[in-house]
Parts: C-alpha cells; structure tokens; sequence
C-alpha cells in the first residue's frame, strides 16, 4: 500500500466520529468527494497525483486497540470508484451509488 501512496500529493485530511479532536486537526465536514461517512473513528485523506483528475481516498482506522468499520457516500464529484486491492496490486471497479 505505501508503495502506491508514496507517488500521491495529500490535499486534505480529516478526523471522522471523534468527540474530542487532538489539536491542530480538522473534523470531517462534507466536501464534492465525500458527502457523508457513518461508522467507527476514521481518519481520511484525499491524494491526487498533478498530472491527473483523479482522486484517492484513504481512510485508516483511528483506534489503535479496536477494528473499525465505516462507510463512505461519494459526492457528486466522483464519476467512478475503484478499490485498491493490495493482495494482487491491482484496482477493482466497486459500486458507489
């Protein structure tokens, strides 16, 4: 997963379903990309690579000691969605509305 990452330009991180959030963070707040997310704490961060329009979303549990499970509904920015899967290195089509 890093090794995709790496090559990506962070745009905006965001800490989800958090009461209390650690200094200098932003909470979540709806955007083009990402309308509503519901579930466990997460924090996302929304990548983009210069010379493209597309976009990457990258949500990671917040809890150290508990799984997370969380959903995200897509603004009416996203055209399409792809799922990274890191088993075979490859990006599989997943429906999003």
């Amino acid at each position: 997963m890093g090794k995709e990452l790496l090559t990506l330009t962070t745009e905006r991180t965001a800490h989800f379903g958090e009461k209390t959030l650690p200094s200098a963070v932003i909470g979540f707040s709806n955007d083009g990309w990402i309308s509503a997310i519901s579930g466990s704490p997460v924090i996302v961060t929304r990548l983009n690579r210069n010379s493209t329009k597309q976009r990457w979303i990258f949500v990671a549990n917040r809890s150290y000691s508990t799984t997370a499970t969380a959903s995200l509904a897509v603004g009416p920015a996203v055209t399409t969605v792809e799922e990274f899967v890191n088993a075979s290195q490859t990006y599989q089509p997943t429906p999003h509305r």
